[in-house]
């Protein structure tokens, strides 16, 4: 960015961006870097840099694009840890002439440049990470799909989001513990405390209708996972649960998601139901245990 009218010195730089898509497998990461549609929402990631004389400090490292221009002699960069969103919280003490100037840079073609190429990488890196995990995509078309419309357009879009929750969770490890008893060792052990874990919280929770019998009852004949779920929603087949049960619960499911990642072909997992399977490659995605 050129100097300010007042003689400061700033950049812009995606940094944020880069390192919310290196902790990609972070649930607070993903879902985040998943929503990133536009260039509005590329500017939330967008960090606005100071340039200050080097006798003011050692400064911080920071990474720059190739085609940035060179930092000027003299200056060490600094993090203000301000987005461009929310850039107004920075340069509201500026100069009048400083903020329009600043202003004026983020509409130059050099900037909108900057942010269409960043909008495009995330583009690119999103199909990147569905593509590690196809079944994600029957999930995301069955199970959490959301129609937005625009107001310029008639047009409906999907949306995607790797949200899941308790109720997924519960209804795919409680598929997957009616795997046939396995012999590899492994396999067996999982099997084991699967069950047993399963057992243990239904009856603590589940004692008018175990949710077992629920989906003996034929639930399992619906269609996929999401309206299995939205029936043991709609009971508020959880909600029985104390907060610690729960908690307990779903840490060891968790954990249950990622072995059965780790253990399992997943055409063997595939086979036994997609939808369940694939809320297991959420977990392993929002939730990883190794």
């Amino acid at each position: 960015m050129p100097q300010l009218p007042s003689g400061r010195h700033v950049a812009i730089v995606a940094t944020p961006l880069n390192k919310l898509y290196l902790e990609i497998f972070s649930c607070y990461s993903v879902h985040k870097f998943m929503a990133v549609e536009t260039v509005e929402d590329i500017k939330q990631f967008i960090e606005i840099i100071e340039l200050i004389p080097v006798n003011a400090g050692d400064g911080d490292d920071i990474e720059h694009s190739d085609d940035s221009l060179p930092l000027p002699e003299n200056l060490t960069q600094f993090h203000t840890n301000i987005m461009l969103a929310n850039a107004q919280a920075l340069i509201g003490a500026w100069t009048e002439e400083d903020q329009h100037a600043f202003w004026e840079y983020t509409k130059s073609p050099r900037a909108v440049n900057y942010f269409e190429v960043a909008l495009k990488n995330v583009k690119d890196r999103q199909e990147l990470v569905i593509a590690q995990y196809p079944a994600l995509l029957g999930l995301l078309a069955g199970l959490r799909r959301e129609d937005e419309q625009t107001s310029q357009e008639e047009e409906r879009k999907d949306k995607l989001s790797l949200e899941w929750d308790d109720y997924d969770l519960y209804v795919a490890i409680l598929i997957f513990s009616r795997l046939p008893v396995p012999e590899e060792r492994a396999q067996l052990d999982l099997w084991h405390r699967m069950n047993a874990t399963r057992n243990h919280f239904d009856q603590r929770v589940f004692d008018v209708v175990p949710a077992q019998e629920l989906l003996d009852g034929g639930l399992f004949d619906l269609k996929t996972v999401r309206e299995i779920t939205s029936v043991l929603r709609a009971r508020g087949v959880l909600e029985k649960a104390s907060s610690k049960d729960r908690n307990w619960f779903h840490g060891q499911s968790v954990v249950f998601a990622n072995d059965l990642f780790d253990l399992y072909e997943p055409a063997v997992l595939q086979a036994i139901n997609k939808d369940a399977y694939a809320i297991i490659q959420l977990v392993v995605i929002t939730e990883p245990t190794r």
